[in-house]
């Protein structure tokens, strides 16, 4: 896909959502309380957002992604980290499983608290895998679209391993999914394994741990980045509708430093997010750790960007009617997907150090 196809199917997808999606927002934040008005992934498989098959190659390249992302997250980072996240499921499976492409999409195992040893910046997992068949539990299993299988990480009595399981395999018990993002797409439940068969096991388990945390991070990222952007500007019309204090609040110089200040830093994620992504590299070393910078630095710009853009609406910033708290809500918790920043800041200086 040259640029000029790339820039024709984004307009589409803009139009897509402005059209298809917008309206449904606010109603569909309102979930598990109410029920959603659509099928989110249904909606996007119709439309060819997600079509899979027709895409190809241009799925497994980060460059094109984090645009597609950025497209999305304008209107809402939880279907952008919806997107992300099963495409994310598809790029570890050409990679590690390239016999289950175009099978379904996979649900992605974020890591427990104790998962990650810091200290030693070894994982520590908590199911086992031996005999072609995993024990033990997993908490927050992320499930980006209607995930047909789950990729576990796990430990082996020879190393580290990365397990493919059917979601519908004998003793493998779901809790009930919690929705995480905005209008509640990304949603992650906990699993326990009893003897649960696998698939496909990949013995690169360390390689592929950091595979998925880089890959994720980046489109995390993305989302962001475009959800702070998009935030930033509607609180920067509101300063133009504002009347206070005998001036239209736009006036104000603090009003208009908060502004440039962010619109900068944000701006700068995107050209870093940018950089990273066109020159992704296939190997682990440099582009993986650059994948983590980048994720630190826009996701906690990306907070600091919609707070300020909250108390440029003044107290109406925190009502859900604005819509700028719930931009501020997915901003912070894609900061902590798939790992929180501060444990993702350690795991980087260990692999710096290697």
């Amino acid at each position: 896909m040259n640029i000029e196809e790339m820039d024709i199917f984004l307009s589409s997808v803009d139009r897509f959502m402005k059209a298809g999606i917008a309206s449904y927002i606010d109603a569909m934040d309102l979930y598990p309380q109410k029920d959603r008005p659509f099928d989110v992934y249904d909606k996007l498989i119709k439309s060819g957002v997600m079509n899979i098959e027709e895409m190809g190659e241009e799925l497994h390249n980060p460059g094109n992604i984090i645009r597609l992302l950025f497209t999305i997250s304008e209107y809402c980072a939880g279907i952008g980290a919806f997107v992300g996240y099963t495409l994310a499921g598809e790029m570890l499976k050409k990679r590690y499983a390239p016999e289950l492409v175009n099978k379904g999409t996979v649900g992605i195992c974020v890591f427990e608290e104790r998962d990650i040893n810091i200290e030693c910046g070894k994982p520590d997992f908590h199911t086992v895998f031996s005999d072609g068949v995993v024990n033990g539990t997993k908490k927050s299993i992320i499930m980006g679209g209607d995930a047909s299988f789950y990729a576990v990480f796990t430990k082996g009595e020879d190393g580290y391993y990365l397990a493919w399981i059917d979601r519908h395999a004998k003793n493998m018990k779901l809790s009930q999914p919690a929705g995480l993002l905005g209008i509640r797409t990304v949603s992650c439940v906990d699993a326990t394994f009893e003897a649960t068969p696998v698939i496909s096991g990949t013995k690169d388990g360390l390689d592929a741990l950091l595979y998925a945390i880089a890959i994720l991070s980046l489109f995390n990222s993305a989302c962001a980045y475009a959800t702070a952007g998009a935030g930033l500007k509607k609180a920067w019309e509101y300063t133009e509708q504002r009347y206070q204090g005998g001036w239209m609040i736009e006036n104000y110089d603090a009003i208009k430093l908060m502004y440039s200040k962010n619109k900068a830093l944000i701006e700068s994620s995107k050209m870093a997010l940018l950089s990273v992504a066109d020159n992704f590299e296939t190997s682990l070393s440099k582009s993986m750790q650059e994948f983590i910078r980048v994720k630190i630095s826009t996701t906690e710009n990306a907070v600091k960007a919609l707070l300020d853009a909250i108390q440029m609406h003044g107290g109406y910033g925190y009502m859900r009617d604005y819509g700028i708290e719930k931009r501020f809500r997915d901003a912070v918790t894609l900061s902590l997907l798939p790992v929180d920043n501060t444990r993702l800041s350690l795991m980087l200086t260990n692999l710096v150090r290697k």
